[in-house]
């Protein structure tokens, strides 16, 4: 008999924004036995069930089952996922084993259970007080630190008026019908009812016995529902807190613990502890994720923690829109949008952090202008907008589509441009600050990762008209003549510095000026909005005239005092120079090919200079091999001759970018560099396709198209053999 192939499911592995998600290939073979290859996971069984239904097949008709085994796998992070989905398998099906196999002791038929506790404590400098700052840090924005939740809200804190025995185990009981939806006043009620004299509170830092109940929402909301978690102190003289799920988590992946844990400040020996507790022998990665993620957090948060009555400058998630509403919005239009951009994606860039980045972006932005209507009475009037810089456009089309009028201006065209439909606007054109690039007629600036045009935004806002608002989300760092900032606080990193200057900037420009952070794929997520004018329209041309000021500050002694609101036919700064509408490559493609080998073979001969043997063996003959050394890249820039380091910058910004472009031959780390010693395993996970061309990426085409530069090169030669070697020999 023939056999057939059904391939029930397809198999996938893939990065998203919560990290690397992957499940393999389900098939069944039918002849003259039935062979299922692969079943997924526990969670799969009614959707493979269902499959073979449909193909005639029942579970009991199965003859032999195959699974593929991962000992070929070399991708650190495909391992690292592997484990952590097997222990999570692992676990979910102990915990349903155990709820139908309930342990008994064979000897006297009593049930035997086994508490397993563990203490982890770690020496620490901080003080108590920024130990309880630490856990507000992490009572407050749990997301930080735990990926599966997108942010926490509080429903419920309350100050009890006097003590309670089992009080976890009282609250756990009277909040089963407490859901999302509850109201802290109706909280109240049902622990009173309960017989918990408790009243409500703001205040966490005095001393007493507290609690708090938050609701936890997941980033995923397709993989995990929303959860509630009871925050106690018991007594904030004891110097511990206590972190506990209210209700039992449902079968499959979970949010949080499934078991209570705490921490605690030890003050005679300056100690934090983590402590916690578990019925669960089985709850390995849990464990791991509070010794090794957590509270390693909390020693940093706890250490470093600013103890000053004007804070340490931290900037609250989303606090400028609702959360809960981010939160449904941003899976609706994430689902809407991300999966069939990200298959058409025709850019080099990376579609998994784009696509979510302006998804996210326009999630914030929708919400910010609804409150925006709610709060003028005017719901049905929907922004105008400009996007200044807008790149990809993305973010313009998600905003058009979602019904706001609006237009992208940039100095190129992207591929993706093409792919919009019409409604989406997006203009060529290079924007220079004048008076002839105003926009009195539209509502909204917005400036994400303007670049050169970002300390302009607030100007040109502010110039446009009295009415007219702004969004600016600060990247690279750039002055009003298009030469990059330059801090001025040493004690502030580049990006803090810049930070602080632009919000400075929104101020003079007469705007009342939020700041909030983004939750996007990026470290750059601080952005300002400019929602309100902190003048009176009569006062506009002395707000204009400090603009100027600012500008003058800023330019050649020359040129200031040339350009004004009302200045029409000269440029506001003439010093800017707008961005060349043709990028220019600086990667060193553009470089003379004999500069590069020349800078190449001079730092080569430099590490080898520093000789390091080791033994290898090719083609099962032992020979010593010399690694070389490992030198700062600032002495390395004493052995070359200035005249080419000067190419070198003018054409690819550096020794830097040199030798992470030639990767296959050094290895660059923490400013230091060293040869890149040859390995079957790296070069198995050296070739990468770009986004563009993956889904035709060929690795064996990919081999022995390029000579080997260590077998050329290297006075040991190659330390691999012919047959492991990517590169031609």
């Amino acid at each position: 008999m023939a056999y057939e192939v059904h391939i029930l499911f397809e198999g996938y592995s893939k990065t998203t924004e919560e990290g690397m998600i992957a499940n393999c290939s389900c098939t069944l073979i039918k002849g003259n036995k039935l062979v299922i290859v692969d079943t997924m996971t526990p969670w799969d069984k009614s959707l493979i069930v269902e499959k073979l239904n449909s193909l005639g097949v029942a579970c009991d008709d199965i003859d032999y089952v195959s699974y593929k085994q991962h000992i070929l796998e070399t991708d650190p992070q495909r391992i690292q996922q592997i484990i952590e989905r097997a222990l999570e398998d692992a676990s979910w099906v102990m915990k349903k084993y155990a709820s139908s196999h309930p342990r008994s002791d064979a000897l006297d038929g009593r049930r035997k259970v086994t508490m397993l506790s563990s203490v982890i404590h770690s020496e620490t400098s901080a003080t108590l007080q920024q130990f309880w700052r630490a856990i507000d840090i992490w009572n407050t924005n749990p997301h930080v630190v735990n990926r599966r939740l997108c942010g926490a809200i509080s429903m419920f804190t309350g100050k009890l008026l006097d003590q309670h025995e089992n009080l976890v185990s009282k609250i756990r009981a009277a909040c089963v019908e407490v859901n999302s939806s509850t109201t802290n006043v109706e909280i109240m009620q049902i622990l009173h009812l309960a017989g918990i004299n408790i009243h409500i509170t703001s205040d966490l830092y005095d001393n007493g016995i507290y609690i708090m109940i938050k609701k936890l929402m997941p980033r995923n909301s397709d993989k995990f529902n929303e959860c509630l978690e009871l925050f106690h102190a018991p007594d904030k003289l004891q110097n511990e807190v206590l972190f506990v799920g209210l209700k039992d988590e449902a079968e499959g992946p979970t949010l949080i613990p499934c078991f209570p844990y705490s921490f605690s400040y030890v003050e005679g020996k300056t100690e934090i502890h983590l402590k916690y507790r578990t019925d669960n022998e089985f709850e390995s990665a849990s464990k791991d994720w509070l010794k090794l993620q957590l509270f390693p957090k909390i020693i940093k948060w706890a250490e470093s923690a600013v103890m000053s009555s004007e804070d340490s400058g931290l900037v609250k998630s989303l606090g400028l829109v609702d959360i809960v509403k981010y939160n449904q919005l941003y899976q609706h239009l994430k689902k809407k949008y991300g999966p069939e951009m990200v298959k058409i994606w025709p850019e080099n860039t990376d579609p998994l952090k784009f696509v979510y980045e302006d998804v996210a972006i326009a999630t914030y932005l929708l919400l910010l202008w609804e409150q925006e209507r709610i709060d003028k009475g005017t719901p049905d009037v929907y922004q105008t907008f400009v996007d200044l810089g807008c790149g990809n456009g993305l973010l313009v089309h998600i905003l058009t589509s979602e019904g706001h009028r609006g237009v992208g201006l940039d100095v190129r065209k992207r591929a993706i441009w093409d792919v919009y439909p019409s409604t989406t606007k997006l203009e060529v054109r290079s924007i220079v600050p004048s008076a002839e690039s105003l926009f009195p007629d539209t509502d909204w600036l917005i400036g994400n990762h303007s670049d050169e045009l970002t300390p302009w935004i607030p100007v040109i806002a502010a110039r446009s008209s009295y009415n007219c608002r702004f969004f600016l989300l600060p990247c690279c760092s750039y002055e009003f003549n298009g030469q990059k900032y330059q801090r001025t606080d040493s004690s502030r990193s580049q990006y803090e510095d810049y930070l602080e200057y632009i919000h400075q900037l929104c101020i003079s420009c007469g705007y009342v000026t939020k700041t909030d952070r983004l939750k996007i794929p990026s470290t750059k997520r601080i952005c300002f909005v400019g929602c309100d004018r902190n003048f009176s329209p009569e006062d506009y041309e002395r707000i204009d005239k400090g603009i100027q000021s600012l500008i003058d500050s800023t330019v050649s002694t020359g040129e200031q005092s040339q350009g004004s609101v009302n200045c029409r036919n000269s440029n506001w700064s003439q010093d800017f120079k707008p961005r060349e509408n043709i990028e220019r490559v600086r990667n060193c493609t553009q470089l003379d090919k004999v500069l590069i080998q020349d800078i190449v073979s001079t730092i080569a001969k430099e590490l080898l200079s520093k000789k390091d043997p080791t033994v290898i063996n090719v083609n099962n003959e032992e020979k010593s091999w010399n690694k070389g050394g490992l030198i700062n890249i600032g002495d390395l820039v004493t052995v070359i001759p200035n005249e080419k380091l000067k190419k070198l910058k003018n054409e690819c910004g550096g020794l830097q970018t040199l030798l992470k472009n030639n990767g296959n031959i050094f290895l660059v780390k923490q400013g230091q560099v060293q040869l890149k010693m040859p390995s079957v395993q790296i070069q198995k996970r050296k070739v990468r396709p770009s986004y563009k061309n993956r889904q035709n990426f060929n690795i064996e085409a990919m081999k022995k198209q390029k000579p080997c530069w260590f077998n050329i090169n290297h006075p040991d030669g190659c330390p691999l053999s012919e047959n492991d070697c990517l590169y031609k020999h």
